[in-house]
């Protein structure tokens, strides 16, 4: 690997670059700041948090309340996340995706 981030998927095991995890990521849930993550390989689903210079995966559970655990975190030196009006936008390199409040 040239320096690029791979993120393994839980479920299959294949490895996605960093731009393509984020890729396949949609909908912010504003409560937990996280976003859902799909799989591309197998469809398997997880939830993430972007904090500046770090990416956390996890996933959801109910304790009287919701709460997220993450499970595995990632060091991004180069990623940027940003809160907007309505949910967050996540830069790395020279990209930036935004993620809006979904139905969560």
């Amino acid at each position: 690997m040239n320096g690029d981030i791979y993120i393994p998927c839980w479920n299959c095991g294949m490895k996605s670059s960093l731009e393509t995890f984020l890729n396949h990521c949609s909908g912010y849930w504003s409560l937990l700041k996280t976003v859902h993550h799909t799989c591309p390989g197998c469809g398997s689903g997880s939830y993430v948090q972007f904090l500046m210079g770090e990416v956390r995966i996890g996933y959801t559970y109910a304790a009287g309340t919701v709460h997220f655990s993450p499970e595995e975190t990632i060091d991004v030196p180069e990623l940027e996340r940003h809160t907007l009006e309505n949910g967050i936008s996540v830069c790395f390199h020279d990209r930036t995706w935004t993620f809006t409040p979904s139905d969560e």
